[in-house]
Formats: structure tokens, C-alpha cells, sequence
């Protein structure tokens, strides 16, 4: 075991032997930053961890056990529709980088994966920022844990929701739209009518209910 001074009272490095393959010593490496009393404390507790065989070999931690792990902490703490859809978008980063150490993940690596989700048109903007915080959140968790030092997110800036031109209906289409449905059925005729007077969303429209109405003062 030995706790070597890279710079006084700053950084160290820690050395420590975790086996053997026949008589060659297996080493295992860790960059502490801090003091020299707080790096040997962090020495006997690798130590104590190599007894309990409790010991985590940091340097080998890819980016899809950092997200299992964010994923069970978080679990708890999340409500189960966003802890599902998490999960699901956890499933879709390993797919390109899980399997990359994390001490590996750089600035170059993220910004070829987001790259590649802007390819995909399956992903919207506001779902590709989603990646971001994700990584982002995870990444920051690590630095908690002792597994990173720096977060190689944080130098990329946040992908930005591209403004795209509004698709309407032209007063052409709004009047062949509304002589197609003048045999439908009522309500339908009421929710198209509503939808264009007031350029309302689906989903705000059908979310109405008669509390929503006023008939005597027309609103």
C-alpha cells in the first residue's frame, strides 16, 4: 500500500495491491484529491475492502453499471411513470456508449452520441435534451461516488429545440374540412369546430368537461 504526493496537500496517488496472476502483483491505481490524512484514510479503506471482499474496482466501471446503479437509487425518490420512463431511455444510451468505461467518456465520445440521435428522426429535440439531463444527472452521481473526478458533460452545451415552421390548415382546407364532416356525429363536429376557433391542442380540448363551459355568458 503507498500514497504518493503528486501535488502538496492537493492530489495523490493512491497504490494498491488487489491480487496476483501467478507472481506478477495486480495493481489497482486511484487519484485522490485532497489531503495527505484524508488520501491514507481512503487507503485503509481500500484495505478494508479488499478484506470484506466489499472492494468496487473504480476504473472499471463502464457507463451502463453507473446508470443501473443511478437507476436504483433514484427509484425511490421518482414516481414509478418517470422511473419507467428513465429506465427506457437509460436502455437506449447503453445501447452506444453502456459499454465504454467511465473513465474513458469524454467530451468527443458524448458529442458523437448526441450527433447520432439528431440523425435518428425518431428523437425530437426536447427528447434529445432529455438524453442530456440524463447523462448530466448520472455523471454528476458518479463524481458523488468517487468514480470520476470531472464531469465531461458539463463542457458540452445543451442541445438547443430547433424552431420549426407551424403547419395550419389554409381557409381552402378549413372549408373542405368542414363540409366533410357535417354528417359526423355531434360531439365531433363541436371538437373541430373548437379546435379551429381557438387553436387549441387535442389534448386540451378533450380534457373539457361542462364546468369548462359558461352558456349564459358564452364563454
Amino acid at each position: 500500500m503507498s500514497v504518493k504526493e503528486l501535488e502538496r496537500n492537493k492530489k495523490y496517488k493512491i497504490t494498491v495491491a488487489i491480487g496476483y496472476n501467478g507472481n506478477k502483483r495486480i495493481n489497482y491505481y486511484e487519484t485522490f484529491y485532497g489531503g495527505k490524512k484524508e488520501a491514507i484514510l481512503r487507503e485503509n479503506e481500500i484495505k478494508s475492502q479488499l478484506k470484506n471482499n466489499s472492494f468496487v474496482n473504480k476504473s472499471k466501471i463502464t457507463m451502463k453499471e453507473l446508470l443501473e446503479e443511478w437507476l436504483k437509487y433514484s427509484k425511490d425518490i421518482w414516481s414509478p411513470k418517470t422511473y419507467i420512463a428513465n429506465a427506457h431511455w437509460c436502455e437506449i444510451i447503453n445501447k452506444s456508449i453502456g459499454h465504454i468505461r467511465l473513465q474513458d467518456i469524454n467530451v468527443k465520445i458524448l458529442e458523437d452520441f448526441y450527433k447520432e440521435l439528431r440523425e435518428n428522426t425518431t428523437y425530437s429535440d426536447k427528447t434529445i435534451q432529455h438524453f442530456y439531463t440524463i447523462i448530466t444527472t448520472s455523471l454528476k452521481k458518479a463524481i458523488i461516488w468517487g468514480y470520476i473526478v470531472n464531469n465531461p458533460n458539463s463542457f458540452i452545451e445543451k442541445p438547443k429545440v430547433r424552431k420549426k415552421e407551424i403547419q395550419c390548415y389554409s381557409p381552402e382546407e378549413v372549408e373542405k374540412l368542414l363540409e366533410c364532416i357535417k354528417n359526423e356525429c355531434l360531439k365531433y363536429q363541436a371538437m373541430i369546430y373548437l379546435a379551429i376557433d381557438s387553436g387549441a391542442r387535442r389534448g386540451e380540448i378533450v380534457g373539457l368537461t361542462w364546468n369548462d363551459v359558461d352558456l349564459k355568458n358564452k364563454l
